[in-house]
């Protein structure tokens, strides 16, 4: 007698045969095709193509994939047509309190289980951040670098440095930099303490030290030197 079970899925791949009507069946009764809540929120129900119906008449049903009359269907005492798992639901004494409960408040850490601070001086209002107080902001522990804007010292190695705007000083290696501006000290590589100030300024030094620019362009044609000023819009030669 062949049994419809809800145990195990028969496949073709380690068969190296077509199904048989049983285990086409039984595959298809494995295969949860709808779900519930129940008990007030504690289980999970997973339905399965079994119900009273096929319960009470799949006994004694012919089996087609034999040529023994008596070969027939029976669904085992155990087979349900779900599958129940149990849901975690936290207590009203496990619950998480939020102090400073406001909106906009970024929630942080506090340290102690189940307690969330909301900050009253740390805000998004869906558009703006709001922060009173103090930031600090390293690119790495130890580097002392700020990095603001899209490839802004991207690919830099350089330690106290401050590079703020699109692809800001992106490659730099050397120390005590600062670039405020989209493409300032865009080829910059060996170059330390210099301050350039401006789109494109020095944007086309790649060695050099203790240089100044400030002005968008200043200094964008030179490619090397060191101890150079250029102040004012595409100052220098």
């Amino acid at each position: 007698m062949s049994l419809v079970t809800n145990s195990d899925i028969t496949y073709i791949i380690e068969k190296q045969t077509g199904l048989t009507g049983t285990e086409l069946d039984n595959n298809f009764r494995l295969l949860y095709y709808s779900s519930s809540i129940e008990n007030s929120g504690t289980t999970l129900r997973l339905y399965r193509d079994i119900n009273a119906e096929v319960r009470n008449s799949i006994v004694g049903m012919p089996d087609p994939s034999t040529s023994d009359p008596s070969d027939v269907y029976a669904l085992p005492a155990d087979v349900t047509n779900f599958d129940d798992i149990s849901l975690l639901i936290p207590s009203s004494s496990g619950g998480i309190t939020i102090t400073g409960n406001t909106n906009n408040n970024i929630l942080t850490a506090t340290g102690n289980s189940n307690s969330i601070n909301g900050e009253s001086k740390f805000v998004f209002d869906g558009t703006r951040l709001s922060l009173t107080g103090s930031f600090a902001l390293d690119s790495a522990v130890g580097d002392k670098n700020i990095f603001l804007g899209t490839g802004a010292g991207l690919n830099s190695t350089t330690t106290s440095s401050i590079s703020i705007g699109d692809s800001a000083a992106p490659s730099t290696s050397g120390i005590k930099n600062v670039a405020v501006g989209v493409g300032t000290l865009a080829n910059a590589s060996t170059v330390s303490q210099t301050l350039a100030i401006g789109n494109s300024t020095l944007s086309s030094l790649s060695t050099g030290n203790f240089n100044t620019a400030v002005g968008a362009e200043a200094g964008s044609n030179v490619s090397s030197g060191a101890s150079n000023v250029f102040l004012g819009y595409a100052a220098g030669p």
